[in-house]
């Protein structure tokens, strides 16, 4: 009895640990989400013969761009509290407070994408454009 409860634990342990090692795609920062999009945001290049130049410009825009919508997202508990008074939830305010955080991320996102955009040659351009193209018909 006692063997085969040793022996469940330590499969149960092995799942455990396999599955935790197939999270996240290693770049530390899996826990937000990003790892995934930073690896389907690459494969958008991948044809793309990008400089090493290029490559490295993108990589720390992307990083900054992370870097920005976290702190911008940091702190969910104060955002909800600061829209508590002593009459209850001021809906208005939370309203008005969130779309605001919302157009920052779009602008930031926006800066990004132009960002990368501008970091590519004409032909290179061209490439990304028909390739978002015929995926999105």
């Amino acid at each position: 009895m006692k063997k085969r409860a040793f022996i469940v634990i330590a499969i149960l342990f092995a799942i455990g640990v396999a599955v935790a090692g197939f999270r996240g795609s290693g770049c530390g920062f899996e826990h937000r989400g990003y790892g995934d999009r930073f690896y389907k945001f690459k494969a958008m290049f991948r044809d793309l013969d990008l400089s090493k130049e290029q490559k490295s410009k993108i990589k720390e825009s992307f990083f900054s761009l992370k870097e920005s919508i976290i702190t911008i997202k940091r702190d969910k508990s104060a955002y909800f509290k600061s829209n508590i008074t002593k009459d209850g939830f001021d809906r208005d305010r939370f309203i008005k407070e969130y779309l605001e955080k919302s157009k920052k991320i779009a602008k930031i996102k926006a800066d990004f994408y132009e960002s990368v955009f501008n970091t590519l040659t004409k032909e290179q351009k061209d490439r990304l454009i028909k390739r978002v193209l015929d995926k999105n018909d």
